[in-house]
């Protein structure tokens, strides 16, 4: 018996197979771990080109969006955002959607962006 932090501590003495029958579990666990992780990956991979594709798709019918905001007031999105901020519009329900489509836009290319970035 060894003694530990002036306790006796009791061994038991394993079996002469045990070692590496474990290790051989231990082996195959690693392998099917292995293929889960490699399976798991490829899931995730898929799921984030989806996402970005989906980020895309939204990217556009924004832009479409504000194509017809810059067409009905004659400025682009820029101007209109400038102006938007510093007060020298009026409350027209139009301004408040243009102003929120460019910030969802906005939002968007970040996220697509950050997305890309784990996809490197």
């Amino acid at each position: 018996m060894a003694k530990r932090n002036g306790q006796k501590k009791r061994t038991v003495p394993l079996p002469a197979n045990f070692f590496p029958r474990r290790v051989m579990q231990m082996g195959l666990d690693a392998d099917k771990i292995n293929a889960s992780e490699k399976m798991v990956k490829r899931l995730v991979l898929k799921t984030l080109l989806a996402k970005v594709e989906e980020i895309n798709r939204n990217v556009e019918e924004l832009k479409k969006s504000l194509g017809y905001f810059e067409r009905k007031y004659g400025m682009s999105t820029e101007a209109f955002y400038q102006a938007f901020v510093q007060g020298s519009l009026d409350d027209n329900m139009d301004f408040f959607e243009w102003k929120a489509t460019k910030d969802m836009l906005d939002e968007l290319k970040i996220e697509k962006e950050a997305l890309l970035g784990v996809l490197k």
